[in-house]
């Protein structure tokens, strides 16, 4: 895998963003604060090592969490390729 800088700044910023509106949303109804944070952690995974072992933690407390998104990105791919 090539590094790409902007694409490193870009998924930082994202990732810093759904880590801020997660908390948000955990304070305010209308925003869903646990999707965002689980977004932020998945994005920050690479760059905060915190992170990735609370990751770790969550795929062995919770393991049917990786089994699903597993089945979900299938699908997701499937359809994409369908449509070009």
């Amino acid at each position: 895998m090539r590094f790409h800088p902007d694409r490193h700044l870009l998924r930082l910023v994202a990732g810093w963003l759904m880590i801020v509106l997660g908390l948000l949303g955990l304070v305010l109804p209308i925003l869903q604060g646990l999707l965002f944070l689980a977004i932020g952690i998945y994005l920050l995974t690479p760059f905060v090592p915190a992170l990735a072992r609370l990751q770790v933690w969550l795929h062995r407390r919770f393991p049917w969490i990786p089994i699903r998104l597993a089945h979900w990105r299938a699908r997701w791919h499937q359809r994409w390729r369908r449509r070009r």
